[in-house]
């Protein structure tokens, strides 16, 4: 799409003689040709180098960072394309023919101002698509496309699924690390907590602290018990780099986590700093369930609204704790404990 904008941008309306540039029909089509094509091979050349960046390094580096390299990246290979086309057109007896048949000489085009064009152009395009997918990332999966449609400019009240997820024995962490360390580690946990979020289909509502705030909507949530899983992936992320936790911090991070399902109102907030919020009892009741593991030393938590919800599932075993009393509320409420099979309790 932007090349062909390009193409739009560098021909329409060029005066040639006094007279608008026309066109010989033929001469036409295969530009325009030439020009979706190489658009073609650059759009799938840059995705496959998005996917190569998306690495760690990478990804913990300031958006600035991310930005700049890809751009450079996308230069590069706008430079290397055209070359290559250039001595496959140069060496071809059809790239002969074209050549001289044909106003458009990709060998001339490469040291003229187009060329340069071109290049500014690439840039600025790129810099354009990297910033969109960045702020994209830091809106959350979908969310940037919702502000500029205003879904929820007025409240609107929806369905929903949250999980308040904390981590265990945060204050002995952050005496013993120290606030800057703390807060690294902090980084690090919600850092990988990302590939759990994309194949989950979670949103990531709030960090707050040593908590994060994730929501589903509920047809998201409950297939293959996503609201549930997501907790036990995080787990095996946090145990597969066990080792890194050890030697960078001195500890391994655990988290617990309660969930609730229910109706809640949704609404843009905020003029300078925009942001959508939630509201309603559901989110309450789920972070007062999350403060109840502790209290029977239990991993995840649940309400019976939700567990009477979630598909059957084989791989889940869910157990009630009791109808107990939630502080600030004044009924009580059935709350379960969940565990995957295969794996042992606290």
């Amino acid at each position: 799409m932007a090349v062909f904008l390009f193409v739009v941008l560098r021909t329409v309306g060029i005066v040639e003689g006094g007279d608008l540039l026309k066109f010989e029909h033929d001469q036409l089509r295969i530009d325009v040709l030439v020009m979706l094509t190489g658009g073609l091979v650059l759009g799938i050349a840059f995705g496959i180098l998005d996917i190569f960046l998306d690495t760690e390094k990478i990804r913990k580096r300031s958006y600035g960072f991310i930005i700049l390299i890809k751009s450079v990246f996308h230069i590069s290979i706008l430079i290397l394309a055209t070359y290559i086309i250039v001595v496959i057109i140069s060496l071809s007896e059809a790239g002969f023919a074209f050549r001289h048949e044909y106003s458009f000489s990709l060998s001339k085009w490469i040291i003229s101002g187009d060329f340069l064009a071109a290049l500014i152009y690439t840039l600025v395009a790129s810099l354009i698509i990297s910033l969109i997918k960045q702020v994209g990332r830091t809106f959350g999966p979908g969310n940037l496309l919702r502000f500029m449609m205003g879904t929820y400019h007025h409240p609107k009240e929806e369905e929903r699924i949250f999980m308040f997820l904390d981590m265990k024995s945060s204050s002995t962490h952050a005496e013993k690390l120290g606030h800057i360390k703390y807060s690294k580690l902090i980084q690090d946990c919600f850092y990988y907590l990302t590939d759990v979020v994309l194949e989950r289909k979670v949103e990531i509502y709030h960090y707050v602290g040593d908590e994060a705030i994730l929501t589903w909507r509920v047809n998201e949530g409950l297939e293959d018990a996503n609201c549930i899983k997501t907790y036990f992936d995080f787990e095996e992320e946090i145990k597969e780099k066990a080792e890194y936790y050890d030697e960078e911090y001195g500890v391994v991070p655990e988290f617990k986590a309660g969930l609730n399902i229910g109706l809640v109102t949704i609404a843009e907030v905020g003029e300078i700093k925009r942001e959508l919020h939630f509201h309603g009892d559901v989110l309450n009741t789920a972070s007062r369930i999350e403060g109840e593991c502790n209290r029977f030393n239990k991993k995840i938590l649940i309400s019976k609204h939700l567990k009477d919800r979630l598909p059957r599932n084989l791989d889940l075993i869910i157990d009630l704790i009791g109808n107990i009393s939630l502080k600030g509320r004044e009924k009580t409420l059935d709350v379960y404990s969940v565990e995957m099979k295969g794996l042992t309790s606290i």
